[in-house]
């Protein structure tokens, strides 16, 4: 089976330092999508902005609200759907690095207002996989414990 796919994917983005201990970032990305396999078109814009802070002690905190907007025509179980949505959602962090830098012990979460919203990404068959993008459609907390040895 032929068929035809395009994919176009655009990204600005701006990191500042402004201290030693923190980091500012925004970026800007923008992907179209369109498949003659399925009935997928759609355009997506993301605004993610972000304040990291490094102490000397060991610890870290990140927070990241990403501003989303999509709007396409997606393959429904009856055909072609055409839907929109914009949303914001909010993800945070905290580490520790153990001493002699030995390891990290994070606790964050993504989608933390629990943010419910219709969001679809695509692979590069025009199957639809979730999420591609950390882009949690319920509120996720998480522990992560990772060694360097």
């Amino acid at each position: 089976m032929d068929f035809e796919q395009e994919e176009r994917q655009d990204r600005g983005y701006l990191y500042w330092t402004p201290n030693r201990w923190i980091t500012v970032s925004a970026e800007y990305q923008r992907e179209e999508f369109t498949s003659s396999a399925t009935s997928p078109v759609f355009e997506t814009q993301r605004v993610p902005l972000g304040i990291n802070m490094y102490h000397p002690s060991g610890l870290t905190g990140r927070i990241k609200a990403s501003y989303i907007d999509q709007e396409g025509t997606f393959s429904g179980t009856s055909g072609p759907v055409d839907d929109e949505d914009q949303f914001w959602i909010v993800d945070a962090a905290i580490s520790y690095r153990l001493p002699k830098r030995y390891g990290l012990i994070t606790l964050g979460g993504t989608n933390l207002l629990d943010k419910e919203f219709n969001f679809e990404e695509q692979d590069s068959v025009g199957k639809i996989i979730y999420p591609q993008l950390l882009v949690y459609p319920k509120r996720l907390l998480y522990t992560r414990f990772t060694l360097l040895f």
